[in-house]
């Protein structure tokens, strides 16, 4: 696509593969604490 911008394409693919996570990661919390408290709550 742009070759003279492959390494900003490239951090900027490592930080959207470490915010996904991250998001993930607190979905699971959340969705963990709701168990952890004896059931759904929603």
């Amino acid at each position: 696509m742009a070759p003279s911008r492959r390494g900003d394409i490239a951090r900027l693919g490592i930080k959207a593969v470490i915010a996904g996570s991250l998001a993930n990661l607190m979905s699971a919390t959340i969705a963990g604490l709701f168990i952890g408290l004896g059931g759904a709550v929603l």
